[in-house]
């Protein structure tokens, strides 16, 4: 993946987390299974094509390759393109219409699995992006809604990560989440006929990893971006989650809660001092006038 260019990522938490994070100066890198979103990692591809529309489009081509005047020069070399190159050489040995019905029974058997086939390549495709370990970020440390939902009501905190270019620290390959009311699409029949004979080069990867940084448009108010770290095959996923220590020095700032108890807060201010001294810690506020929040250094 390409290194993004932000200079700062946020991540809200609650108090008690807040306090791990500080102590331990780890974070939590989680399987996308363990999500608030049941869908995450995990609604693989929409065909845009039936079983029919697929097995009557790869009985169309392979009944012109083998018998239409254009040459079958493939630039790309398959299992298909090979086995319909040896029907054409040897077109003239057999009965046509014998080599039309075994095609189109052929035709018939794959648009009767073609949904079995679809199901199990979703089923791998899950299980593969979900053995993984992903970290969420987000642009923002004053988003009202993100305060609500994952900083416990405004009581808990945000931390603001800074860039650690000099250390190629993972969170420059971070990549932003996309939001879409749509699933990803798997190509197209002829995109995907033309895979199968040979006749052009659709990459699937870049599809793939949509749907790893895909979620539904509901989402979008998250501004979310993510790192997906994939697990090695013979890797134990242990409970779902590893706890990553980080360089004190990625640690900029840390936010307090407006609705923080004062006790809590002397506590996290504490610790931070002591495991983190480089870091500014504020201390948000309701404004005044208008809704928004502002936030006061602690000196």
């Amino acid at each position: 993946m390409n290194y993004n260019d932000r200079q700062h990522f946020f991540k809200y938490t609650t108090s008690e987390t807040a306090k791990l994070i500080v102590g331990s100066r780890k974070l939590r890198w989680s399987s996308p299974l363990l999500f608030n979103d049941p869908f995450d990692h995990q609604t693989g591809f929409a065909f845009p094509f039936t079983g029919k529309e697929f097995s009557e489009a790869f009985l169309e081509t392979s009944l012109r390759v083998v018998y239409g005047d254009a040459p079958f020069e493939p630039p790309h070399q398959t299992k298909y393109c090979n086995m319909l190159r040896i029907a054409r050489a040897n077109r003239d040995r057999w009965p046509r219409e014998k080599f039309e019905a075994d095609m189109r029974a052929a035709a018939a058997e794959m648009a009767g699995i073609f949904p079995g086939l679809s199901e199990e390549l979703n089923a791998n495709l899950t299980e593969r992006l979900t053995r993984s370990r992903v970290l969420c970020l987000t642009e923002r440390g004053d988003n009202l809604v993100m305060w609500s939902h994952y900083a416990n009501s405004h009581r808990g905190v945000a931390f603001k990560f800074r860039r650690l270019e000099q250390l190629d620290h993972r969170f420059l390959i971070a990549q932003p989440v996309q939001y879409s009311d749509e699933a990803v699409s798997f190509l197209g029949v002829r995109e995907y006929i033309n895979k199968l004979f040979g006749l052009a080069e659709h990459d699937l990867v870049p599809r793939i990893w949509d749907l790893a940084f895909r979620k539904h448009a509901d989402w979008k108010y998250e501004q979310e971006w993510r790192v997906h770290v994939a697990l090695l095959a013979d890797n134990d996923v242990g409970p779902g989650y590893s706890d990553d220590e980080e360089p004190p020095e990625l640690f900029e700032a840390i936010y307090l809660g407006c609705r923080m108890d004062q006790a809590c807060a002397a506590e996290l201010v504490q610790l931070i001092r002591e495991r983190l001294p480089q870091t500014t810690i504020f201390q948000a506020q309701k404004r005044t006038a208008g809704i928004g929040l502002d936030f006061v250094a602690l000196g």
